[in-house]
């Protein structure tokens, strides 16, 4: 996306990641510029299966958005609240392991 303020909330979306074993996310830190943001994980267990979003989570204190998700493949997607200012969006770090396993 370029940078600018943020039409009406428009979602930045990241690469998919393949994990080809369960993965269960527990959060990211987004890596953009703005403040008010948001971020959900879109996942699926099967490649042609139906995917689903999680719980859209607010940015902490932290920098960190935390929730849950699992799935074989997973994308994050980050949503830059409408009028805010930012200039950048590079990506997310994800809070990730193998599900299943402690």
């Amino acid at each position: 996306m370029s940078p600018g303020s943020s039409p009406a909330g428009t979602p930045v979306r990241v690469a998919t990641a393949k994990a080809f074993v369960p993965t269960l996310v527990n959060g990211v830190v987004p890596i953009p510029d703005a403040d008010d943001l948001t971020a959900q994980i879109r996942s699926r267990d099967r490649l042609n299966g139906a995917a689903s979003y999680s719980t859209a989570s607010e940015l902490n204190e932290d920098g960190f958005c935390p929730m849950l998700a699992e799935g074989r493949y997973v994308r994050g997607r980050v949503t830059v609240a409408s009028g805010d200012v930012w200039t950048f969006a590079s990506g997310i770090v994800p809070d990730a392991m193998r599900a299943g396993r402690l």
